[in-house]
């Protein structure tokens, strides 16, 4: 009898509790913490306060009367979002983003707690009573409203908050008081398995969003800190890196102007929508007028768009059938060589991603089908520029999915731009099945709203990048662009950063300037094609690539005159092979041979691998015969 009526007791105070909140799982909430550039020290300006959507909010961390604000009360997220009197933060461009492209439905709050001038460890809750003892007088005046505590302030609203909705990320902007320090990293890690523990979460589900300092590129006097800062995915798997390139300062170094915080905010915002499961219920591009027709009779490239800018649709592909033949019986695009050392077995594929099989390069067994996207977008897509790459025990394949039917943009008098992504797969075998290595249905490696193609993956300094193209049919100007991804390869650690643009080859001619139309349509530009990165026995990193050139399509060279990804690239006066070839990549053959597979088409026939001999043994690439199968 005791017993019921304990239970029943339990559960009325159960139902009592319940009723005191109801939790929002709609309403996503985001910790902000770090010093003055999360603090806020940019002149808000009208156009900062103006329209600031309802949807959403920010939690007063203090009381306010002068805004009519309470402490652990919410309120429209019109600035400043941290105290009483500081300026426009990254939290209010980031909560603007993410209102403006979530479904209606969802909410987005922000928490901020910042401190200017202050180190990392002010939120080391086991060091910051130690901290405020010996913090500086000017300081005081910032932690007296968090009573000499942040970290346990943003606890406290945090929890409260926890009662309305779902935390579902934590932004970080902090660094420049800890410039050099290489336990840095460390540091960040106690705070975020701190706030973890301390409210009840998940950190596979709580992302950390880090922004960069100030960069080099504007002048920055901690920028030497984003190399650290750089570093921090490797410590928290969960952590992405947002750039500041770009980004304006105000003029002492440190802190960003009005419009620097709009960018870095945006990037946080785009960071956390790519991270985020939700889908688009319809797309949102209108398709609109594209370049002007082609002529009757001019070399074209790629085949007809339809009038509104859709490809025909693509015939089936017949299951093919497996034999052996030479490989000048094979037609195929983009030819990738992967030689596995474990099974003595050289492997090709390329666009189309079927494979073959060779044990002497001369005589070829396939097309095998090796590719599984069941449940993905990509489920039914054609994949292009395939390729195979080893890390550890598992293999990768490197491919680029288009889906017409999703347009990212329209370009007036241009293109309507499809989703174009590369993406990554893994398996067990170089033979397959490949899957996904990521499983969301709409998962994309790269930014969404990017047009990306042909993407490689370049290893340096036990960094695994993703190198690939950002197309010139959305900029007009194609560029060769890097993202760094993290250690397991399932996400970038930081936005891309831009190599070069095709226009910057002498080679790399504008399409329309030699007669090139492209999808049935004369659209003005520069292509940038087919990335893949090699060193030569000097040491020396070069980059191969492809454009369209005074021969149609050609392969060309940069070399990195730093030896490292980031430059800067110098292009080679001339193309590498002209002749209507291109996008190439090295490979070493079992008995130590460099050698290089190129697809060449003759006018507008079928496109077919060629194989050439090359000499690598300076500081630059040297074509040789052609290789004899």
């Amino acid at each position: 009898m005791k017993l019921k009526t304990y239970v029943l007791l339990l559960a009325a105070l159960l139902v009592v509790q319940l009723k005191g909140f109801s939790q929002d799982p709609n309403f996503h909430i985001y910790l902000c913490f770090g010093q003055s550039n999360m603090e806020g020290s940019a002149r808000i300006e009208a156009q900062d306060t103006e329209d600031v959507d309802p949807r959403f909010q920010v939690m007063s961390t203090i009381d306010c009367s002068e805004l009519g604000r309470t402490k652990g009360s919410w309120y429209t997220a019109v600035p400043p979002l941290c105290r009483c009197k500081t300026g426009l933060t990254p939290a209010d461009y980031f909560g603007r983003t993410l209102v403006e492209n979530l479904p209606k439905h969802i909410k987005v709050g922000v928490i901020n707690v910042a401190v200017g001038g202050c180190k990392i460890e002010l939120f080391d809750k086991d060091s910051c009573e130690s901290y405020v003892e010996t913090a500086p007088g000017w300081m005081m005046g910032m932690l007296k409203p968090y009573d000499n505590d942040p970290y346990s302030r943003l606890v406290e609203m945090a929890k409260l908050a926890q009662k309305d909705g779902v935390i579902k990320g934590i932004l970080l902007h902090q660094g420049e008081s800890n410039t050099g320090d290489s336990l840095w990293t460390e540091k960040v890690k106690v705070v975020y398995d701190n706030l973890v523990a301390d409210l009840g979460l998940q950190a596979e589900n709580v992302p950390l969003l880090a922004g960069e300092v100030v960069g080099d590129d504007q002048g920055g006097s901690c920028a030497s800190m984003n190399k650290i800062i750089a570093t921090l995915p490797d410590v928290i798997p969960n952590a992405y890196v947002i750039p500041s390139v770009g980004c304006p300062q105000r003029g002492d170094g440190l802190h960003f102007t009005s419009e620097g915080y709009r960018m870095l905010g945006k990037r946080y915002g785009l960071r956390m929508l790519s991270l985020l499961d939700y889908k688009s219920a319809e797309p949102k591009v209108i398709r609109g007028e594209g370049a002007p027709r082609a002529n009757a009779g001019q070399l074209n490239f790629g085949g007809t768009m339809l009038p509104g800018g859709q490809r025909p649709p693509r015939p089936p592909r017949p299951t093919p059938e497996i034999k052996t033949v030479s490989l000048d019986e094979i037609s195929m695009s983009d030819p990738f060589i992967f030689p596995d050392k474990t099974t003595q077995t050289y492997y090709l594929t390329g666009t189309g991603g079927r494979l073959y099989k060779s044990k002497d390069l001369k005589m070829w067994t396939g097309p095998y089908s090796i590719i599984d996207l069941t449940g993905t977008w990509m489920d039914g897509h054609f994949v292009a520029a395939a390729e195979i790459h080893q890390f550890g025990d598992k293999y990768y394949l490197a491919g680029t999915w288009n889906d017409h039917g999703n347009p990212i943009e329209h370009v007036a008098r241009r293109y309507t731009v499809p989703t174009n992504q590369t993406q990554l797969l893994v398996a067990d075998s170089p033979e397959g099945p490949y899957k996904p290595l990521v499983e969301e249905y709409d998962f994309c490696l790269g930014p969404r709203d990017w047009d990306i193609i042909d993407g490689t993956l370049y290893e340096e300094n036990d960094t695994v990048y993703m190198v690939f193209v950002h197309e010139w049919t959305q900029l007009i100007d194609g560029t060769m662009d890097y993202m760094p991804l993290s250690k397991d390869l399932t996400h970038r650690t930081a936005e891309p950063i831009t190599m070069f643009r095709a226009s910057e080859a002498a080679w790399s001619k504008e399409m329309n300037s030699i007669g090139e139309a492209t999808f049935g349509m004369k659209m003005p530009g520069w292509v940038t094609d087919g990335p893949q990165l090699f060193k030569t026995q000097t040491g020396k990193l070069g980059m191969l690539w492809s454009s369209w050139g005074d021969t149609r399509y050609a392969q060309g060279i940069a070399y990195s005159e730093s030896g490292s990804i980031k430059g800067p690239w110098v292009q080679e006066e001339d193309s590498f092979k002209g002749d209507n070839s291109g996008h190439g990549m090295i490979f070493t053959t079992f008995d130590g041979e460099r050698l290089f597979i190129i697809h060449h088409a003759e006018e507008n026939g079928p496109r077919k691998p060629q194989v050439y001999k090359i000499d690598d043994s300076g500081d630059k690439l040297i074509l040789g015969k052609r290789y004899k199968l």
